[in-house]
């Protein structure tokens, strides 16, 4: 379960950095750093921002755009 919080953590804290300063402007190491963790934990759940952006995508992004189908 500490997984799946650890994921969402990283997923909800690169949602709010992105709205605040645009995702071209905010890395790995600025995610990780606010969260108070090291850039490698957060590059254990995600290989790179890339990822993160697909996943924010995939999982937060398909559900709203299927409930309001």
């Amino acid at each position: 379960m500490k997984t799946n919080k650890t994921k969402e953590k990283i997923l909800d804290t690169s949602i709010r950095m992105f709205n605040e300063k645009k995702a071209s402007n905010v890395s790995t190491v600025q995610i990780s750093a606010d969260m108070k963790i090291s850039p490698g934990n957060l590059y254990y759940y995600y290989s790179n921002k890339e990822e993160v952006i697909r996943c924010i995508w995939n999982e937060r992004m398909t559900n709203i755009s299927s409930y309001h189908a």
